[in-house]
């Protein structure tokens, strides 16, 4: 079990401790298991890591559209009831407000990444407890089969691959989210500054 729930640069050193401390004269499958367990470790961090962004995401995109509903339903409702309403009127002036805020809190929620990291958190935590699964039968397959590659070098070579292929997809997946990320928000950025150029 990970000890932090987040991602921290403190996570590398310690891998890197670890790993230093792998005695490769050992016979065993002992230095291929604490290998993989280096890697699993960090694995296992960020999924911590994108499990905690995904429910701040769902709870900002609800906050924020909840927000975009109740400025929108004024702003159609407060024109219809006015007439019937004491200082009616006066309440209308309301209703532009309510539209600009509505839009306002839509468009934090496009920028921020409420839905859409949401979502993206979601399918990156996904992908890493996949790739968690898989990695892991594919080392108890090569565990299971160390005596019957025929000798101590091969084994290494196959539970290394296990290991190298595990962390080569890993950052490729966390790689592919973060790239996802900054794209979206400089595509929404560039959006809303080319409407505030429309407007002026």
């Amino acid at each position: 079990m990970a000890k932090k729930v987040w991602e921290d640069p403190q996570a590398i050193q310690e891998a890197r401790q670890r790993l230093e401390k792998i005695n490769w004269n050992d016979d065993t499958a002992q230095p291929i298991i604490t290998l993989f367990q280096v890697v699993d470790t960090l694995v296992e961090r960020e999924i911590f890591y994108y499990y905690r962004r995904r429910k701040s995401a769902r709870l900002m995109s609800q906050a924020l559209l909840l927000c975009a509903w109740i400025a929108g339903i004024f702003a159609v409702v407060l024109p219809i009831l006015s007439p019937a309403i004491e200082g009616g009127p006066e309440l209308t002036a309301i209703g532009p407000i309510a539209v600009v805020l509505a839009a306002a809190f839509a468009a934090g929620n496009r920028l921020f990444g409420g839905t859409s990291g949401h979502v993206r958190y979601v399918s990156t935590q996904l992908a890493l407890e996949a790739l968690s699964t898989k990695s892991r039968i594919e080392l108890a397959e090569v565990l299971a089969k160390w005596e019957d590659f025929g000798s101590k070098q091969l084994s290494r070579d196959k539970g290394l691959e296990v290991a190298r292929n595990y962390s080569s997809k890993f950052y490729s997946i966390v790689g592919a989210e973060t790239e996802g990320w900054g794209g979206e928000v400089l595509a929404e950025a560039r959006k809303l500054s080319s409407d505030d150029r429309e407007k002026a």
